[in-house]
This record gives C-alpha cells, structure tokens and sequence, in this order.
C-alpha cells in the first residue's frame, strides 16, 4: 500500500505524469478513430514513441525510495522479460497466423491455377489469366519499380513456364517461408496449424492436364528478422521507412501496443516488488539496528550495573579495612598493652630488685626513683603503644589514597616483594604448605606513575585469596578422610616482575600465580570484569576482586586472569595454575620527570 501511495503521490505532484497520462489516453483514442476509419496519422508513430518512453522516465522520477541501480535493473530485467514475452505470444503467434492465412491463399492460387490450365481454351488465353492472376500478387511502387512479398513458381514439365519471385526488398529484411500444401498438411497434422517449423513442410501436388504435368510452389516473405521485428516494435516503426503510409491501416502500431503492455506489466510488477523488497530490507535493518541498539544498552546498563556493584564491593572493602585500622587494631593494641602492663606489674611487684617492694617493707623510694620508675613504665608500655596507635591512624590514608608517583620498576619490584615476605601468606600454615619463589626480568631503567600502596593492597588480596583456598582445600581433604593427601598437599605460589610488551605498548607486568586450585572455570572468563560469587560466603559476591579491578583502571592498566596446565600434577587430581596478570603502563621520559618533581614538591611539603 506504501508504494501505490507513493505512486498516487507522485503523480499528483509530477506534471511530467499527468501530461502523460492525457496525452496517452488522447493518442490511444485517436489511433483506435483513425484505425476503425482506416485513416493514416503522418507522425503519429514518433509520439507514441515519446509517450511509451515517458513511463519509465516518469517512475525513475517518481518513486524516490529506490536508488538508481534498483530501477535501473528492474528496467532491465522487464526489458528482457518483455521482449521474450512479445516474441513468444505475440510476435511468433502473428507470424503464424500470417503463415495460416498465406497457406488457404496459397491453395486458392493453386486451385485457380489448375483451373484456369484446365480451361478448354487457347493456350495464349490461359498464359494471360495466369499472368493476371500473378500481376495481382505484385505492388507498382512508383518510377516504373515493384515490389512482391509473394513468391509463386509453376512449372510445365519441370521446365520454368510462370513465376513471380520475392522482390529484394522483402527478402532483406524477411525469412522467405514455404508455404505448404493445406489440404495434405491438414491430412499429415490433423488439428495443426502451419508454423515456423519447415520440417512439416508439405508440398503441393503435381497435376497432369492433357500430356502436360505442372508443379506448383509457393512461398512468402513473412516473418522479419527478429533484430528488425523488435526494434520495429520498441521504436513504433519508426526505423521502417514504409511505415509512415501503413502504420495504422496495416496495423503496425499493434505490436509496439503489445510489447508495451508487457513492459508496462513486467516494470510496474518489479517496482512494486523492489519497493516491497527494499522496504523489507529496510525494515529488516531497521529491526536490526534497534536490536544492536538495544544490545548496547543494556550492555552499557550491565557495565554500569558491574560498575556500581564493583564500587559498592569495593567500598566495603575500604570499609572493612579502615575500620580494621582505626578501630580494631588501636583496640587491639590498647589490649595488648593492658596485659603487657598487668604482666609486668604483677612480675615487678614480685621481685625483690624494685624499689616498690622495699617501700612495702619500710624503706621510702627517692623521688629519683620514683620518676625512674614511672618513665621506665612509659618507654616500657605506654609509649610503643601510643606509637603503634599512631601509625595505626595514619595508615588510614594509605587505604584510600590513590595519589601517584614515580617509581623505577626495579626499586619498585624490590619494594614490592619485601612487603610481600613481611605481610602476606606469613603464617605457619602457608609458611609451612607454600613454597613462593620470585622472578625478575628486563626491569632495568623503566618507570611507572603509580601508587605503592594500591599495589601493595592488591597483592594482599590476591594473597589473601591464596590462603583462603589453601585453607578449603587442606579442610575438603581432611573431610573426605584423606590423611595421606592433606600430609602431602604442597603448593607453589610464584611472584613474577618483568617490562614486556604488549598490544603495541610497553608495560610492566606483575604476574602472580598459585597451584591451589585454580579457578573454576564457570568464572575464569568473567574475573575482575564484573562481580562473581564469593568463594567464602554463598550468596555473596567477591569483593576482592573488584577492588583490584577498579584500582587497575585507576592507574588506566589492564587486568587478566586464566587458568594454566600444571603437568606435573599429581595422578587424579585437576589442580592448575591460576594466573593473574596485571599490566601497568610504563611513563614516558618527560612524564616521569613531571611526576618525579610533583612527588618531590609532594615529599617536600609534608
């Protein structure tokens, strides 16, 4: 309905449309008049030539929504589709026909012939009414020349005795034919009717009048070649120079009307096809479009959703660790020195060396000693503690800060790797189950822009993680019973340095793996890209993981993590290496300069 709308639209708008559309019905009215009148019309053919051409012209103007190449080939296409329609239902239909009609002529010719040769007259009379009768087959066309269609030969004993041959006129532009013997091709072809196929050619039968036997043949100009027919009927004849005084009382203009009518269909069939084609097309990429859009939608909701719930993880996790430093572990320390301090009262006032105990038993202690004592207890307790305390609280910005400096990678490894030896996998059960070795490679003259802390607090959860899953391994063991596996359950934690080179870039690169496990493979591709299950707690989700994914971004890196073969496994176990990868840009020269400054100023001012 859309492009009949269009068309409807169009044509209201195209004067080009409805001056052809007058101008056709005008011209189909005129020429209908001049045929039932047999009246010829000088030039009427050239303007039904531009009529017939305005249709198409008028369709690749009209009908915007398709491109160029689209109406072009539907052009093409109904062009080719029409003219094998024309030649197959109209033009070889007609010619047929014609060859029917020459057929019953030709048998009134011959049994005019044998007629007349039959006559009980002289021989002189009857040559004149054959010659008659052959004159009648001949056109005078002017300046004493003739033209003839028709090809009549009569032989008298088989020697030439009559003939009107095929002017060459016709026979240039027209497949001469033979025109068979009605009445035996009628015999031979019950029902069939004469067509193009001269192998049904029957010939007329010899007659023998007195002692003379005659042979009659015929033969017509009929079908043109098909070149000349087509083009006769896209160009309305106007490329035949006889059309002009015959075009309307020979009815010439019937076969430019039929292959008209089939362009007319087949064009207006494919349009209206293409138009539904590329409005499904359209649609289709329509659907498409607003699929991949919705897609990336709820693609960026899902990236913004992991966003927010990394964030929310991750603030717990700052939480939890700020708390632990300004709460839990002053508390703790606060407690460990009021037993300290209890412990060491109760040991002094047993012993017999203070001066405390001599007070008891009569002897006063100087005001020396007194101060002694009393800053003895304060270096000895109160003051550690306070310290402790302190470091504690300024602690708390370390958790949080992401403030940057410059660091060689070499120092920086160093730096790293003795935090890790201090403060992480340092009690007995890992000591006792993990062997961690280290790695070092190309780290020399490289610097990055980073925090120490943030790395540092990363490694403690991957760390972290380590122990945890050496804890549920060594306990799933010792569940099933398997006292000989959990004695011998070792496993290598490896911590690997090295500037390497990737995507085009150069980037220093932390490696840490461990044999524990591995990581389930339900996750391992999802891993600090968006929130998983927590391995400690069902129904809650990972909050390590997404601190060391978004302290990552932070220092704009990259963060990977895969699981790796370890052949020397032991039998029936499907322990692997999970690795994580963590990639930080390395600075340029003038970068690391900048930031070497700043953090200089930085130091300075604090």
């Amino acid at each position: 309905m859309d492009i009949i709308k269009d068309i409807i639209q169009a044509w209201c708008q195209s004067r080009l449309w409805q001056l052809w559309t007058i101008v056709s019905v005008a011209l189909v009215t005129i020429v209908a008049y001049a045929a039932n009148e047999n009246q010829e019309i000088p030039y009427v053919q050239y303007v039904l030539l531009v009529v017939f051409w305005a249709y198409p012209v008028g369709m690749f103007r009209s009908i915007r929504r398709l491109s160029f190449s689209v109406k072009m080939t539907a052009f093409l296409l109904a062009f080719l589709l029409a003219g094998a329609t024309w030649y197959f239902f109209s033009f070889t239909t007609f010619y047929n026909g014609a060859k029917f009609s020459k057929a019953e002529e030709g048998l009134v010719l011959y049994n005019s012939v044998q007629s007349i040769l039959s006559m009980d007259a002289p021989q002189a009379e009857k040559d004149k009414c054959i010659d008659d009768l052959l004159r009648h087959q001949i056109w005078q066309l002017g300046d004493g020349k003739i033209a003839s269609r028709v090809g009549i030969t009569i032989l008298k004993n088989g020697k030439a005795y009559k003939s009107c041959p095929i002017t060459e006129d016709y026979t240039r532009y027209y497949h001469v034919e033979r025109i068979p013997y009605l009445v035996r091709f009628r015999e031979k072809y019950p029902g069939g009717y004469p067509d193009d196929d001269d192998s049904k050619f029957v010939p007329f039968d010899d007659f023998t009048i007195g002692s003379n036997t005659y042979s009659f043949s015929y033969s017509y100009a009929n079908r043109p070649y098909w070149s000349d027919g087509f083009s006769r009927a896209i160009l309305f004849s106007i490329n035949d120079w006889k059309s002009d005084t015959s075009f309307i009382r020979k009815k010439n203009y019937q076969r430019s009307y039929d292959f008209a009518i089939y362009f007319y269909c087949f064009f207006t069939a494919l349009i209206f096809l293409f138009y539904y084609g590329e409005k499904q097309n359209k649609d289709k990429a329509e659907l498409e479009r607003r699929r991949k859009e919705l897609e990336h939608k709820n693609q960026e909701l899902k990236e913004s959703n992991n966003k927010l719930e990394r964030y929310k993880l991750v603030h717990n996790q700052l939480e939890k660790g700020i708390i632990k430093t300004t709460r839990y572990d002053p508390a703790q320390t606060l407690q460990n020195m009021e037993f300290s301090w209890r412990d060491f009262v109760e040991q002094e006032l047993h012993s017999g060396g203070h001066s405390l105990r001599n007070e008891v038993t009569g002897r006063k202690a100087s005001q020396e000693e007194t101060v002694a004592f009393e800053n003895h207890l304060y270096e000895a307790f109160i003051h550690p503690a306070v310290e402790r305390i302190i470091k504690q609280l300024y602690a708390t910005s370390d958790i949080i800060t992401t403030e940057p400096a410059v660091y060689d990678t070499a120092e920086l490894t160093e730096l790293l790797i003795a935090h890790f030896q201090k403060d992480c996998l340092s009690d007995d059960l890992s000591r006792e189950r993990l062997t961690i070795t280290y790695a070092r490679e190309n780290l020399a003259g490289h610097h990055v822009n980073l925090n120490a802390c943030r790395i540092e607090s990363i490694l403690d959860n991957l760390s972290y993680n380590t122990g945890q899953e050496l804890d549920r391994v060594l306990e799933a063991l010792d569940d099933c019973d398997d006292f000989e596996g959990y004695d011998a359950f070792h496993a290598d934690v490896q911590l690997q340095f090295a500037v390497v080179s990737k995507d085009g870039a150069d980037w220093y690169r932390i490696r840490y793996r461990d044999n524990v496990a591995g990581f389930p493979a339900t996750i391992v591709n999802k891993i600090y890209h968006e929130p998983v299950p927590s391995s400690k707690e069902e129904g809650r989700k990972g909050e390590g993981t997404m601190y060391i994914s978004l302290f990552v971004d932070l220092l704009n890196g990259q963060i990977e993590a895969y699981n790796r073969e370890w052949p020397e496994r032991p039998s029936g176990s499907d322990r692997k290496y999970a690795v994580t990868d963590i990639y930080i840009p390395l600075c340029q020269a003038d970068e690391a300069g900048h930031a070497s400054r700043k953090s200089s100023k930085t130091s300075a001012a604090v």
